[in-house]
């Protein structure tokens, strides 16, 4: 604005002066027809929107108006005396439009909005490649993996940890990961111990079992087992050949088919 303005106001200087230099011999001769033609071309020029050509005594010898003149406009006047043979004999007034500032500074600022919107929407599409690039895919890659850590796959790929927040938490990840392993190898060591110990229990016990049975199967006296209401739930070879019942007769029986009530106290 403030360059503009002061070229208005040297060249509205520069051409009133020199408009006044040029009409000193018309005015002299009082030639109105060619002050009116001088002034009708001169408010054609740039900016112009008046000009005033005034004898000595300030009467208005021609003037003339652009075909946008509005005094309501924002507007400037310059003036310069007019002299022959060094005496002043008139004087010239130009009246200029400073519309141009305004036009030139809505323009500017129409130039600034529209590189600030291309800038801004460049930015924006850089930051948009940038988070999706640098954070987003590693963020989703990371998500993947971690749902196939917690399925068990422990040979899934987590994405590479770069120097930052980011990268703290793949590394805690790969911790994590590594720690659940270890914890999965244990167990499964742990329970493969287990199932070796319960199976050779067992096998004590099957072996206990069968000596046990050897030894009541082969005693010559007879040994049976019954429960505190009498019910009889073992009965030995031994024990067949004394009382006469097989085993399968026996075996779920009450004791008093073995022994009458008087004696069975």
């Amino acid at each position: 604005k403030q360059s503009i303005t002061e070229e208005i106001n040297r060249s509205g200087q520069e051409r009133v002066t020199l408009i006044a230099e040029s009409l000193a011999n018309m005015i002299v001769a009082y030639d109105y027809s060619n002050l009116e033609s001088v002034a009708e071309r001169i408010v054609k020029l740039q900016d112009v929107q008046q000009i005033n050509i005034r004898n000595r005594a300030g009467k208005i010898m021609a003037s003339h108006n652009s075909t946008d003149f509005n005094a309501n406009n924002n507007i400037l006047a310059f003036n310069a005396p007019v002299t022959f043979a060094g005496e002043t004999i008139g004087s010239v007034e130009l009246v200029v439009s400073l519309e141009r500032i305004g036009e030139s500074i809505s323009a500017t600022y129409r130039n600034v909005i529209i590189a600030t919107s291309l800038f801004g929407g460049f930015l924006g599409i850089l930051i948009y490649a940038t988070v999706s690039v640098f954070i987003v895919k590693p963020l989703l890659k990371l998500s993947e993996a971690a749902e196939q850590l917690a399925l068990g796959n422990f040979s899934t790929v987590l994405p590479a940890a770069p120097k930052d927040e980011l990268g703290n938490l793949v590394r805690a990840f790969s911790t994590m990961r590594e720690t659940r392993k270890i914890v999965e190898t244990e167990l499964n060591d742990l329970n493969a111990s287990l199932e070796n110990i319960v199976m050779a229990r067992i096998a004590e016990l099957r072996d206990s079992e069968a000596y046990i049975h050897a030894v009541l199967d082969n005693v010559n006296e007879g040994i049976i087992v019954i429960e505190e209401n009498g019910t009889i739930i073992s009965f030995n070879p031994a024990a067949e050949k004394i009382f006469g019942y097989s085993s399968q007769e026996i075996v779920n029986q009450n004791f008093s088919l073995l022994i009458s009530a008087d004696e069975l106290d």
